[in-house]
């Protein structure tokens, strides 16, 4: 907690700076709210969040068996958040045979998908030898020049699932920026970041359904690991959204901001979002990690992981109409609003209940387990 109070005095004026800033800028541009201002380069309005919001808060039921489930595979009675971060279950995964594993989860996506893939491991578009001089050991991430070179893909890969998670992730960037390029003129090719991270977000949870669907050993810990991974991208980004949300209401009405007050009000939210199934002792941890600073980051990352659980259930299922219309969507780059992509591949921003069915999906997996 100490480290959170400290992060906190750093962050706070860092906070209502950029905040201001924000607010100020939307004003001049006379857009609507500056949700409709900071939104505006992926054509998304503070509508899109307030209803994405209503979504998460209306299907408690589920949320209430996500950690039914988990608590019940643990066999702990009373969860908390160390409980939602923490697995002792991170089993062998050679680099070797991460490419046979990555290939067939994706396989249902054809021969030019996986072409892309074979080339990203035989002409060394992949940096995984692990080195404490990269850029940064403990991050792993993609670069990519279209003018100058394909893309790069760099991870410290240490064998273990966790890693092979985060190698399809990068890889899931790297293919859809190799066939954005390839199908677009230069100034075309800097795609939303719901789009592209709704197309690494999908060779995860392809990965994650195949072992829950066929591991022959250890199938409880592979539902486990989903589990957690619904938590954190849906519920735990739910209430940093719903924070962010609330401060720009706060800064623009000139109300008194500190780091105890902002963690107080997380503490609100964070209880509301996760019910009684977790014991919410603070509200500190609002200050790490900065997204606040990052215009709505964390909503755009529920979007793009809600986004994944409809397209990997349906390209898992070998849904072959859904797949010709994925695969052109990975071609569009910015050519096209990211609502135009979504509404070509079955969801309606505009509509409320526009992603229910990735809720409806969790459910089904929980339940047929």
């Amino acid at each position: 907690l100490d480290t959170y109070k400290k992060h906190s005095l750093a962050l706070v004026p860092l906070v209502i700076s950029h905040i201001s800033s924000v607010i100020k800028e939307s004003k001049l541009m006379k857009t609507d709210t500056p949700e409709d201002f900071i939104l505006q380069e992926e054509s998304l309005q503070r509508s899109d969040i307030l209803n994405t919001m209503s979504t998460i808060n209306k299907n408690k039921k589920t949320r209430n068996n996500l950690f039914k489930k988990l608590s019940k595979n643990l066999k702990i009675k009373d969860l908390c958040f160390s409980d939602l971060n923490y697995s002792k279950f991170n089993p062998v995964v050679s680099y070797e045979d991460s490419f046979n594993i990555i290939t067939k989860t994706v396989s249902n996506l054809g021969m030019s998908y996986l072409e892309v893939i074979h080339t990203a491991y035989t002409e060394n578009w992949i940096d995984a030898k692990y080195s404490d001089h990269k850029y940064n050991p403990r991050l792993d991430g993609y670069n990519y020049n279209p003018l100058i070179t394909h893309p790069y893909v760099f991870i410290n890969y240490e064998n273990t699932f966790d890693n092979l998670l985060s190698l399809t992730h990068e890889l899931g960037h790297a293919v859809h920026q190799h066939v954005n390029t390839e199908s677009n003129y230069y100034y075309n090719t800097n795609d939303s970041l719901v789009m592209t991270e709704s197309f690494a977000f999908t060779n995860e949870l392809l990965i994650l359904l195949y072992y829950i669907k066929n591991a022959k050993t250890k199938k409880v810990d592979y539902l486990n690991f989903f589990i957690r991974y619904v938590i954190q991208n849906i519920y735990k980004k739910g209430a940093s959204t719903t924070l962010e949300l609330e401060l720009y209401k706060m800064i623009d009405e000139d109300s008194q901001i500190s780091g105890d007050i902002i963690s107080k009000k997380f503490k609100k939210i964070l209880s509301k979002f996760f019910g009684n199934n977790i014991n919410v002792n603070s509200g500190d941890s609002w200050s790490i990690g900065g997204t606040i600073l990052d215009n709505y980051y964390s909503y755009k990352y529920i979007v793009a992981f809600l986004n994944s659980l409809i397209f990997s259930y349906k390209i898992f299922n070998n849904d072959i109409e859904f797949i010709s219309k994925y695969k052109h969507a990975l071609t569009v780059g910015d050519s096209e609003s990211t609502p135009n992509v979504l509404l070509q591949l079955g969801i309606d921003l505009k509509d409320p209940d526009c992603h229910q069915e990735a809720f409806d999906i969790i459910n089904t997996i929980i339940t047929d387990f």
